[in-house]
This record gives structure tokens, C-alpha cells and sequence, in this order.
């Protein structure tokens, strides 16, 4: 049973593109991380793109089983609204994780209770 949330922004932290082939690739480890992971928490996507188009790059690229929810269309100048989601679904923020890689898009929250961390390439 999960205990929290971690939310994945979905571009760079799970997915990439081959740069020379256009083919898209799994982050290195994303498939063992993700299932050890599921373990313990409800793994969500978060994304400024669609939820559909993210469920269909999910989808292709064999990873749309790990997550619980797809949450598309979230982009804002005010960032992501993680406190909200949370409130929705009456999950503390402090069993959470958010996890990016953009620090103007994944890191603004509605909420200063939960941790994000943001992965460099």
C-alpha cells in the first residue's frame, strides 16, 4: 500500500530523445527506480504538455504501467499545483516527493511544503 506521492515531471527525468535519431529513450535506471519505487508511493506525472499526449510517449515508450495518474495541461507562471493535488487526493505533502528538471517549471509550487528535486543531465 502507498503511504505518498511522487510526482514525476515526465521530459528529462523519465524520457529523452535520441539527439543523432529522434528515438525516444527511458532515462538510464528509470525502470528499476520506478518499480522499487511503486513499492511504497502512488507514482503520478506531472506535465505542462497534455495529459493524452504524455500518456501516449508513456505508452510507446513501455512505462505507462508504473503510474497511477497522468496530470497534463499544468504548467503556470505561479508553478505547479502540487498543494492542490494533494488537498484533492488528502495527502499530506509531507509523505510526498516532487521530482524535475527544469528549475522555472518544476520547482514553483503552490505549496512550500513538499520537496522537489530537481535532476540535472
Amino acid at each position: 500500500m502507498a503511504h505518498g506521492i511522487i510526482f514525476w515531471d515526465m521530459a528529462g527525468t523519465l524520457l529523452a530523445r535520441d539527439r543523432r535519431s529522434g528515438k525516444l529513450l527511458t532515462m538510464p535506471g528509470c525502470r528499476k527506480a520506478l518499480t522499487e519505487l511503486g513499492r511504497d508511493f502512488t507514482l503520478c506525472v506531472t506535465t505542462g504538455d497534455s495529459a493524452a499526449g504524455a500518456r501516449l510517449l508513456l505508452q510507446q515508450a513501455g512505462l505507462l504501467g508504473h503510474f497511477a495518474e497522468v496530470l497534463g495541461g499544468l504548467w503556470a507562471p505561479a508553478g505547479k499545483p502540487y498543494g492542490e493535488i494533494l488537498a484533492e487526493r488528502d495527502v499530506q505533502p509531507d509523505k510526498c516527493l516532487a521530482i524535475g528538471d527544469r528549475l522555472d517549471a518544476d520547482l514553483p509550487s503552490d505549496t512550500d511544503r513538499l520537496v522537489t528535486v530537481l535532476v540535472n543531465q
